[in-house]
């Protein structure tokens, strides 16, 4: 699933997009992903998660 993350200048609705593309065009079920934060938390444990800002 990494493919999607190939252009940073993308809007978040554009990685939705192909996040959401990858996902059919491979049949994959979502239930088995594992977020890319899960994996880099076991190998960097000082990482502390971030809270997202809501701006309306």
């Amino acid at each position: 699933l990494i493919d999607f993350l190939e252009d940073s200048r993308e809007a978040a609705l554009d990685l939705f997009k192909n996040i959401t593309k990858v996902i059919d065009d491979h049949r994959l079920n979502i239930y088995n992903l594992t977020s890319i934060g899960a994996v880099l938390k076991d190998r960097l444990p000082h990482i502390l998660k971030g809270r997202p800002k809501c701006i309306l």
